[in-house]
Order: C-alpha cells, then sequence, then structure tokens
C-alpha cells in the first residue's frame, strides 16, 4: 500500500518532519517515492520491511495509531458507498473501539454488497459480529439486528435461502418491542427467503406474510415504505400460486402508493409484479402494450446501477419474447440475463436462464442445443431442489429425443417429469406433454393421446393459438380421432411446440 505526508501528518507526533523522516528512510533503502502525482506517494520497498516495521510499534500504540488513522479518514467520507470506506473499517477494526468497529464494517459489508462481492461482504459481516459481542447490550442487539439483516440479503442472493431466512428470524429476536416496522420488514424477508426455496412451505410463507402485514399496519403511514415491499412479495406468492384474481386485486391496490411515493427500485420491483399478473391473466403469450413496461425496468435498472436487477430486468423481457415466439430476441435477452447473473452470482436467475434459454431453442429446431444446454440445466435444477425447473429439463430433453426418433427415450422423459410435477399446476407441462402425446399417437395409443390433452388447456397452462386449442378440443370429443390427432399434431409443430 502506498502513503502521503499529508495522509501521515495527523499521526505525526508535533514537532516532527514528516518529510524528512520520510527522506531519511529513502536514503536508508527501506521506502521509495513516487512523484508522478500532484502529491508525492510513498511506499515500502520491501513488504517485509513494512511487517517489521508494524510489529516494532508496541500492540497499545498500534491500537492508538489505527483509530487516530480511521478519524482522520472518516472526515474525508463523502458517501456510504465511497471507497475510503474500507480504509475506515480496515484501521476501526485494528483500534480499540468497538462501536466504531463494528459501524464501519456495517458500512463496508453494504458497499460490498452494493457491488455485488458477495464473499467480502460476508467476511466483513463476519468479523463485525465478532466485534459486536463487546459492546453493551441494547447498543449490541441493535447492531446485530443490521448485520443479520444484511447477512440474509445476500444469502438470498447466493441461493441460500434457509439459512438466510434463520438470519432474519435471528434478527427478529433482538429487535425490540417497539420497533414494529423493523420486525414486520424482517417478516417479508423471511417470506420471501421461504417463497423462493425448494420445496416451498406455502403455510410458512403466508404465515410470516400475515405477520408483516399486522406489525406494519400497526405502525401506520411511518411504515408506507416497508408495506409496499410487503405487497411485492405476496404478490410474487400469488403467482407462484396460480391465484390470478388476488394478485389483480393487489396490483390495482398497490399502484397507487407506488406512484404516490414510491422509490425507483420498489418501482422496478412492482412493475416486476404487475408482469407476473400479465403473464398469469393472457396466459404468458403478452400483448404488445404488455412489453412496454418490460422495457421500463431495464431501463430503471441502467439508471439505479444494479447489475443484478438489470439481469433480471433482461430475463423479464427474454421471458415474454420466448412465449410470443420472437425467439432471436429472445435468446439474445437471455445472454444479456445469464452474463449478469453470472457476474453477480445469482444462483436462482442463472438456472431460470438456462432453462428457459434451452426451450428458445427447442422452439427454433435446435436439437444440439438442446442437448447441450438442457444437460448443464438439468444438473443446475436438481442441484437447487427445483421440481418445476427438473421437470422442464426433462420434457425439452424428452422433445429432442422424440426430434431424433428415439421414442422410448422420449416417452421415458417426459413421464419422469410428468412424477416429478405430480398434481402441482405448473405452467409449462406442455414441455413434456407434448413429446407424450406425439410418441402415444405414433404408437397407436389414441386413448392415451385423448386423455392427456385435457392438461394442455388449463387455465394456467400455456396459451395455445385458437386453431390448436380448437383442434384439441374436437380430437377430445371424437369418437375417431385418428386423423384428428393427426391434425393436432401438425399445428404442434407449426406452432414450434413440438
Amino acid at each position: 500500500s502506498t502513503f502521503t505526508v499529508s495522509r501521515l501528518a495527523p499521526l505525526v507526533p508535533d514537532g516532527v518532519n514528516t518529510l524528512e523522516c520520510l527522506d531519511g528512510l529513502a536514503r536508508a533503502g527501506l521506502v521509495r517515492a513516487n512523484h508522478s502525482a500532484a502529491e508525492a506517494t510513498w511506499a515500502f520497498v520491501h513488504a517485509l520491511s513494512a511487517d517489521t516495521a508494524y510489529q516494532g510499534v508496541l500492540p497499545s500504540q498500534r491500537a492508538l495509531l489505527h483509530e487516530s488513522a480511521a478519524r482522520h479518514l472518516e472526515a474525508d467520507l463523502h458517501t456510504p458507498h465511497d471507497a475510503l470506506v474500507d480504509e475506515v473499517a480496515y484501521h476501526y477494526e485494528r483500534s480499540n473501539n468497538d462501536g466504531k468497529a463494528v459501524e464501519f464494517l456495517h458500512l463496508a459489508a453494504a458497499r460490498a454488497a452494493h457491488a455485488y462481492s458477495n464473499a467480502e461482504s460476508l467476511s466483513h459481516i463476519e468479523h463485525a459480529l465478532e466485534r459486536a459481542l463487546a459492546l453493551p447490550q441494547d447498543e449490541r442487539a441493535r447492531a446485530e439486528v443490521r448485520l443479520l439483516e444484511l447477512h440474509g440479503d445476500i444469502l438470498v442472493r447466493v441461493g441460500d435461502r434457509l439459512d438466510a431466512a434463520a438470519a432474519y428470524s435471528d434478527a427478529i429476536n433482538r429487535v425490540s418491542k417497539r420497533e414494529p416496522i423493523e420486525a414486520g420488514r424482517l417478516h417479508g424477508k423471511i417470506a420471501y427467503a421461504l417463497l423462493w426455496s425448494e420445496p416451498r412451505d406455502n403455510a410458512a410463507v403466508e404465515e410470516h406474510l400475515d405477520r408483516a402485514t399486522i406489525l406494519l399496519e400497526q405502525a401506520g403511514e411511518e411504515a408506507r415504505g416497508s408495506w409496499i415491499d410487503l405487497q411485492i412479495t405476496r404478490g410474487n406468492f400469488y403467482y407462484l400460486q396460480n391465484r390470478l384474481d388476488e394478485l389483480l386485486t393487489l396490483v390495482d391496490a398497490v399502484d397507487p402508493a407506488v406512484r404516490a411515493g414510491a422509490s425507483p427500485l420498489q418501482r422496478f420491483d412492482f412493475l416486476g409484479v404487475r408482469h407476473m399478473a400479465d403473464l398469469r391473466l393472457y396466459q404468458f403469450a403478452l400483448p404488445d402494450a404488455s412489453m412496454e413496461p418490460l422495457q421500463e425496468r431495464v431501463d430503471l435498472a441502467r439508471d439505479l446501477g444494479d447489475p443484478g436487477r438489470l439481469a433480471a430486468a433482461h430475463f423479464s423481457l427474454a421471458f415474454s419474447h420466448l412465449w410470443r415466439i420472437e425467439l432471436d430476441e429472445a435468446i439474445a435477452q437471455f445472454d444479456h440475463a445469464l452474463s449478469g447473473a453470472e457476474r453477480v452470482g445469482d444462483d436462482l436467475l442463472q438456472t431460470q436462464c438456462l432453462v428457459h434459454l434451452t426451450t428458445a431453442r427447442r422452439r427454433e429446431g435446435n436439437r444440439a442445443a438442446v442437448r447441450e444446454l438442457g444437460g448443464a440445466a438439468l444438473e443446475r435444477a436438481q442441484t437447487m431442489g427445483s421440481a418445476g425447473y427438473t421437470g422442464m429439463c426433462l420434457g425439452n430433453l424428452a422433445w429432442a429425443a422424440w426430434a431424433d426418433g428415439d421414442r422410448d427415450a422420449a416417452a421415458l422423459l417426459a413421464e419422469e417429469a410428468m412424477t416429478i410435477w405430480g398434481g402441482d399446476d405448473y405452467p409449462v407441462r406442455g414441455t413434456a406433454l407434448w413429446p407424450l402425446i406425439a410418441v402415444a399417437v405414433a404408437r397407436g395409443e389414441l386413448g392415451r393421446a385423448r386423455e392427456l390433452l385435457p392438461h394442455l388447456r388449463q387455465p394456467w397452462e400455456l396459451a395455445m393459438s385458437p386453431e390448436l386449442e380448437a383442434a384439441c378440443v374436437a380430437a377430445e370429443e371424437a369418437a375417431n380421432a385418428d386423423a384428428l390427432l393427426d391434425e393436432v399434431l401438425r399445428l404442434a409443430i407449426r406452432d414450434r411446440w413440438l
């Protein structure tokens, strides 16, 4: 590391000429100067020399010097995201000032989290929690709440959602009863963490949502920001449960509050919930008007300077283009989203991108790409324990096997997908149902094919073209369905379901 005379001056005793001291060390070959900048910088020639000099100072004196350096640097801070925060935290951590050490380690952790430096953030949090043990009880509890909440936020991001819920729960146990907004916010975050865990405990999610609602309503208008965040989480829950009427009601109820005073980040998240409502309403085949807010999300994420949310915005665009059969644009947007998800370490989004990118390649008829991407996507989906995405991967691989003429493999893979999904109303079961129907028709098992067709027309399933849906209905109802089933398959191939 380097240092300047102005940086050292506050640490040097009165009457000592800092520059003369540095010149003496330079003549001894211990330090060297760099005069290329407006103010010269100095550095030790060898790291061993720096360490020897450091160890030569008494520990008690080192702690005082670190605190003095930290206070001097702290005076130059402008924002919590200033790069100087890390240096201030470094010095306070090596001082005896526990309160300041915890404060600035937390700021350094938050700054690292803002930059998606997740491992660095977790390290700062760990050190801060250790130092917090030395604080007075009330101060310690307040510090631990902040640190555990940030810890949970990072764990959600990297995919450890059950551990995140545990961190939030530990934070709640330290929250004062006089802080209903803080407790309500944390219950909402537990709900969000559990919401995206596999397998999802719907009862636990709803319980925490309800607890958060009670606490935030008690706090009144002061809790408006946290209330908006909670409604966004509840909207995610209604989407995943296919509770369309409740989701539409929620969007209409929250929209005025978002327009009146939501932060840009909340507006971004709320537009995501509105997108979810449109997906359910239009069975994923969005009209042009529903695509416009998705570009607004991209613009908001760019303005926020948030690469994680930018990746999520690209994914939403890609997902919608996919079901509109705008495949070139879908693939381009999935590539943007996947690159961003890898950059910020978002495990869930990486899996989603791979799964749906495989489907896009399937819809363009690229068997080789489906086999390659599908295998990687399947491994990720199984690792995260997602029944929905595992089944979708198997359905895509079943399509590739059917397209290769391997009926037996196609049937096995598709049946495995249906077994994994069970009776749940996943909207993507057509990925496995279409290969199953095609194999059944090829084998002459027309009754089996007709039994499967109604599953494609459930209100939560992906929308079919009117012509294909009419053909399915006709084949279901006909006594002799041979020719009608052939027509169903012809239209399914035309519409890129097969």
